[in-house]
């Protein structure tokens, strides 16, 4: 089935113009000439074929040594990422040759190189550039070098005047010790008013690797093997003013960004110096540092100019805050706009709805964080509170209890179409198969055969039979009560793990009898069409009973239910006619059934939908069985306002109905 779907969907691409590209188990089909294999790891025989045989190209992203989601394998640099694929800094992901990567494909026919990043890890732009540079420079010149004209010792010196350039471009990168990190010192100019002392911002250092030490006089390399750097020993600097007096020490400060470690390169700091100048004019000034380099810069000196501002104030807001775009009416599934501040700077915050963790947002460097929210049907509908609270570092470490900040808001969600759960579940001992169109063992078990369906637990499930075109849609399945009830609704959960096997539009029946049709008479008709025949045959025969409800499932993981109103019987059978993975493939993870022994009070209900197995005709006998089969309930989903999305809802719901009753009737027409 694999090769038969990349088949069917690489000619699909063919078809558009376009090149298929896959990762390389695609390689175990045929391919057409100019597909492309994109390798990343396992045995290359496949790739090696698709190209000899099938003429197709490859993209090379062998996984040790492209992935730029995996640890550095270094001191400071295994705090993010992953490991499945090795770990290792740039001189790794720049010493391979992707010619070598499968033996028996020629380099003309490798297109390149990618360097994928995942993730999974990753929260914030911040720390994938931390995981990206300086591996992706390795990468680009691997791809774009000839293997005779790279040298990795080479590359490593070269890397080494990359780090200031990053700095000053505001790039984050793991300056880890692989290169010696060159720095850069530069002069700004500046403004001051004579007669007074002011300290003075007259420079800018970019020193990758290193940390300011504790008297801020000096700058030295991050030692315990973390980082390297050009600079020799303690880098400090002296400041000539320009005005004859004397030489003095300058102090480095940073300011505006995050220090030197975790998931951080070293910020650029701020070379400064306090003066007082004596007249007006211009002066230029010689910051020289304790390596002999040396920047040069300006100082306009005029009466009445104010202290300049070298240290910006916190953006930090006084008070925590969690701001939604939209607080009342809120659909799911929508997203909308949440914003926080207040916040400590570059920590998670978690948050709840309703007292449910939802996610982790990470705050910025000014403690705010700005996310589209979505808002999904499992969530509690109604109004509830949705609160954000300090959780942990951008590094897991845990935050003080006296640095805690929180903030909460009212908001509320309408219910989804979904969102009524089951009414008087019986209990599953109660159950047990009593039809099915198809099923399998060729699922792990127990899943596959129809028992799955009700044996208590998400993680197994109802598989129809594999061979879509013998089994085509649509399928059913009947559950038997111990005894008669009064049924009134049934509750449906997907397959967890995929799509395969999930329903989307669907019908529900309820009988006094066992259908007619079976597993076994099913399977000794000669083809597929004859089946779906016989199955459209017995829905618009009334086989499975009286149509309680019909609709489409949203796509979801979550129980889902119908209420409907009561009906008299032991049978209850769901029918799917089409599936969200839009194959031929039917099932259930879970299907429970809804109903009281005693008939329930009667209550409103809506007006009855045309019956789509008898169009033209409604139930008009309360709670007696007619023989018309015509519907005398509809899931509880339909009697909601017919507005905004509900009323495009009922419509599908219609349209679904109707088209499926077309198919039954049609069915029976051919058979007479």
């Amino acid at each position: 089935y694999f090769n038969s779907y990349l088949t069917k969907s690489t000619k699909a691409v063919r078809d558009a113009g376009k090149t298929p590209i896959g990762w390389n188990e695609i390689a175990s089909n045929k391919l057409s000439k100019g597909d492309v294999v994109q390798y990343w790891t396992g045995n290359t025989n496949n790739t090696v074929r698709a190209v000899q045989q099938d003429g197709a190209k490859v993209v090379v992203s062998a996984s040790g040594n492209s992935y730029i989601d995996m640890h550095y394998g270094a001191p400071g640099g295994n705090i993010l990422g992953l490991t499945w694929a090795g770990s290792g800094d740039f001189d790794k992901y720049y010493n391979w040759n992707p010619a070598n990567v499968a033996a028996g494909v020629p380099e003309t026919a490798v297109l390149g190189t990618d360097a994928p990043q995942w993730s999974e890890t990753i929260r914030g732009g911040y720390q994938a550039e931390w995981l990206a540079w300086p591996r992706a420079i390795s990468h680009a010149e691997v791809a774009w070098t000839p293997q005779a004209q790279r040298n990795v010792n080479d590359f490593k010196m070269r890397m080494s005047g990359m780090g200031d350039r990053l700095t000053a471009m505001g790039v984050n990168f793991y300056d880890g010790a692989k290169a010696s990190w060159d720095a850069t010192l530069v002069g700004t100019d500046t403004a001051a008013a004579p007669g007074q002392a002011v300290t003075l911002p007259i420079g800018k250092l970019a020193a990758p690797g290193t940390a300011a030490n504790a008297d801020g006089r000096s700058v030295s390399v991050v030692g315990g093997g973390r980082s390297a750097s050009a600079l020799s020993g303690a880098f400090s600097a002296t400041v000539d003013w320009g005005d004859g007096s004397e030489p003095e020490a300058v102090s480095f400060g940073q300011f505006d960004e995050n220090p030197q470690g975790g998931l951080y390169r070293t910020g650029i700091y701020t070379v400064l110096g306090e003066h007082s100048y004596a007249q007006e004019g211009p002066y230029q000034g010689t910051i020289t540092g304790s390596d002999g380099r040396t920047a040069t810069f300006t100082v306009k000196v005029a009466a009445g100019t104010p202290a300049p501002s070298y240290k910006p104030e916190s953006q930090v807001a006084a008070k925590p805050s969690v701001t939604l775009a939209k607080t009342s009416d809120i659909e799911a599934p929508e997203r909308v706009e949440l914003k926080l501040a207040g916040f400590n700077p570059n920590e998670y915050v978690k948050i709840t709805w309703g007292g449910d963790e939802l996610f982790l947002a990470l705050t910025d460097i000014n403690g705010e964080a700005t996310y589209s929210m979505p808002f999904i049907r499992s969530m509690k509908p109604g109004e509830q509170i949705l609160r954000a609270e300090s959780a942990v570092g951008d590094q897991g470490e845990a935050v003080a209890a006296d640095r805690v900040k929180s903030a909460e808001i009212r908001a509320s969600m309408k219910a989804g179409i979904f969102s009524e759960p089951l009414a008087n579940p019986i209990e599953r001992s109660k159950y047990s198969i009593a039809a099915v169109s198809s099923d399998t063992t060729q699922e792990p078990s127990p899943s596959g055969p129809a028992q799955a369906a009700i044996d208590g637990s998400n993680e197994s499930y109802w598989h129809t039979d594999w061979n879509e075109t013998n089994y085509p849609m649509p399928h059913f399945i009947t559950v038997k009560l111990d005894q008669n009830y009064y049924v009134s609704g049934l509750e449906y959960t997907s397959r967890q793990s995929q799509a395969n096997g999930r329903a989307k539009a669907f019908k529900v029946y309820v009988s006094s009898e066992a259908p007619k049709l079976t597993k076994d008479s099913l399977a000794a008709l000669a083809s597929g069409a004859r089946r779906a025949e016989a199955i459209n045959t017995a829905i618009a025969d009334g086989d499975f009973g009286e149509l309680a409800g019909c609709g489409v499932f949203t796509d979801s993981r979550d129980p889902l239910a119908i209420n409907f109103k009561a009906l008299h019987g032991q049978y209850v059978t769901l029918v799917e006619t089409s599936s969200m993975a839009g194959n031929a493939f039917g099932g259930a993870a879970e299907i429970r059934i809804g109903g009281t022994i005693e008939k329930p009070e009667e209550t409103e209900q809506p007006d009855q939908p045309v019956n789509p197995d008898h169009p033209g005709k409604t139930d008009q006998s309360g709670d007696a069985h007619s023989d018309s089969g015509a519907s005398s309930a509809q899931p509880s989903v339909a009697r909601t306002p017919n507005t905004g999305s509900n009323a495009v809802w009922a419509l599908l719901t219609a349209l679904v109905c109707v088209a499926g009753g077309a198919a039954a009737l049609l069915a029976r027409h051919k058979q007479a």
